[in-house]
């Protein structure tokens, strides 16, 4: 559904997407869910995997994005979280679970976006090793 909207909209530029099941971009080409219009995306998804699928290139002019993530664990994908994403404003990150990875997928995927102006985390982060979370 969010790619047929995405192929049909040509002119699309702030789009709200939250659908009581998470989707998953887990099983889509990196051709499908292109955008090179959205500047604003408001969605619910299934993993963090799924968050770095729209960070990889599909959504070229995103701005802004408001994302709520089921679960953020490890992940045995080979997605690119490398490239910057220096179109990136504001963020919103979310998630009702707790999570483990903290330092191994949200302050990389943080320090990606080099023009950041406002950002929103709300996560329940266990941390084992240390008494504190380093965001450097």
């Amino acid at each position: 559904m969010f790619a047929l909207i995405l192929s049909i909209s040509k002119c699309l530029i702030d789009l709200t997407f939250t659908e009581r099941i998470q989707i998953s971009f887990s099983n889509l080409p990196s051709t499908s869910c292109l955008s090179s219009t959205l500047t604003k995306l408001t969605i619910n998804v299934s993993t963090f995997d799924d968050c770095l699928y729209l960070l990889d290139g599909r959504l070229q002019h995103l701005s802004i994005l408001i994302i709520d993530i089921a679960e953020i664990s490890d992940s045995s994908s080979n997605i690119d979280n490398t490239k910057n994403l220096p179109k990136l404003k504001c963020l919103t990150l979310t998630s009702q679970w707790y999570t483990y990875f903290y330092n191994d997928r949200i302050v990389p995927l943080l320090r990606r976006m080099l023009n950041l102006e406002e950002l929103t985390l709300f996560l329940s982060i266990i941390r084992n090793e240390s008494t504190y979370i380093d965001g450097t």
